[in-house]
């Protein structure tokens, strides 16, 4: 079932980091299936809705004629800078190494614009800001559990697809679902995307689980290894070579993984080489091809 918390939806969470007015319009242009919203200097706002991409109407809602389209001007998105920063660039620096900063609800925005030694330095520099709105799939999980789950254990899979597809909104059903079964879980939530704690609160539905939020995941799967005695150990976005690390040891420990990972493919997956140490020891391969399509479980 689709659902949006009262959290997610509230004026108060990713409205409140646009300017007034590009707020305001962005309201009247509806929040259902909303996914993404695009702002660029001096280019129009992008709505991207699950039934496809539309322009921000200039008097609000939604348009397809560019005539109509709602310009951002530079002070507009210098504006939407500073509110997305909390007026604080620099107290944001590790996240924006890694090109986004994860805001209340667990909506993440996309950063892009010119570097200079592998930072950005100023507001100014910054020309494309995506506001990823981040979704609850509840029930999306639950034609998957019985095909993970073998003597009331979970197996150690692994989650692939392209960008967009929902991997994080699976991955989180998967953790409501088998922690609600009594399935000791912890989840590393490096994005704070799977959970969104905020005040010590996670603000998506993760049924019982327990939560090391902001960490990265080498370190933080080492710290619910050793401090929370889990089942089954959660991440998003394996990738680095240390989180491979991190994987082999916890599949030395009798705990089950499950985690996602960017590829188009299984064979794709398996192909990558900073994953070659792991991949043969996942016991299930989930493929998506959409949100809620699963185009292939394979066991390994």
């Amino acid at each position: 079932m689709y659902v949006l918390t009262n959290c997610q939806t509230s004026v108060l969470q990713y409205l409140s980091y646009l300017p007034p007015a590009l707020s305001v319009a962005a309201a009247k242009a509806g929040q259902d299936g909303l996914c993404e919203i695009r702002l660029r200097r001096a280019r129009p706002v992008m709505l991207y809705y699950t039934d496809g991409c539309y322009y921000l109407d200039s008097e609000g809602g939604r348009t397809k004629d560019l005539r109509r389209a709602y310009i951002v001007s530079s002070q507009e998105m210098t504006r939407a800078c500073e509110m997305v920063f909390e007026f604080s660039l620099y107290a944001h620096q590790d996240e924006l190494s890694e090109g986004y900063v994860t805001i209340r609800g667990g909506h993440r925005i996309g950063i892009a614009g010119g570097i200079n030694s592998g930072k950005i330095r100023s507001l100014s520099d910054i020309t494309s800001l995506n506001y990823r709105i981040a979704h609850e799939h509840i029930g999306i999980a639950d034609p998957i559990m019985p095909k993970i789950i073998r003597e009331k254990r979970l197996m150690n899979t692994i989650i692939v697809s392209p960008p967009m597809c929902g991997k994080t909104s699976l991955l989180r059903d998967i953790v409501r679902t088998s922690s609600q079964q009594g399935i000791r879980v912890g989840v590393c939530d490096t994005r704070k995307e799977i959970a969104a704690v905020y005040d010590g609160e996670p603000e998506m539905d993760i049924g019982n689980a327990d939560v090391v939020s902001g960490a990265p995941k080498s370190s933080g799967m080492m710290m619910l290894l050793r401090c929370m005695s889990p089942d089954a150990i959660v991440c998003d976005e394996l990738g680095a070579p240390q989180d491979a690390r991190a994987a082999e040891r916890i599949f030395g420990c009798g705990v089950s993984l499950i985690a996602t990972a960017h590829a188009g493919s299984r064979k794709e997956f398996f192909d990558r080489p900073e994953m070659s140490a792991i991949a043969g020891k996942f016991d299930c391969v989930i493929t998506l091809g959409g949100i809620g399509e699963v185009r292939e479980v394979y066991y390994v």
